[in-house]
């Protein structure tokens, strides 16, 4: 019998005017579970971005205490504490818990490709290959 796993949303609203609006860590934790429906898993990602954060060496054993001690289902923890690592904002690593610098580094990334597709084409064969991509595009 094939077995199904729990869908974990990945979806960000970055959009520019959510993103100045921040003013504190409940507007910051939306950006990364916007929908209506996920203040659970807002507080789940505050814990565990707190816990971690004051945590002596920024690492983390375990995430199980994150649920009885701010009265979240562990359910909600696991969910949120695997999107987080998804994206790339924790990461485990030598059977800890610890921030990650792959969500800075695709944010980076991304920088760099509006860098490039921003600039000005300025010879013929750019623009030609520019217009073969826009054709590939609509297919």
């Amino acid at each position: 019998m094939a077995k199904y796993k729990d869908s974990v949303t990945t979806r960000l609203n970055v959009d520019r005017s959510t993103v100045y609006r921040v003013s504190d860590s409940i507007m910051f934790a939306s950006i990364f579970l916007p929908q209506k429906s996920a203040a659970n898993r807002r507080a789940a990602f505050l814990a565990i971005l707190l816990e971690l954060r004051n945590q002596p060496c920024k690492r983390l054993v375990s995430t199980d205490h994150i649920a009885a001690e701010y009265g979240l289902s562990p359910s909600c923890v696991t969910k949120t504490r695997v999107m987080m690592a998804r994206i790339g904002i924790i990461r485990k690593r030598e059977g800890y818990w610890q921030f990650s610098s792959v969500f800075r580094n695709t944010l980076n990334k991304v920088l760099q490709l509006l860098e490039i597709y921003t600039a000005a084409s300025v010879d013929p064969e750019s623009r030609n290959r520019e217009r073969q991509y826009i054709e590939m595009a609509k297919r």
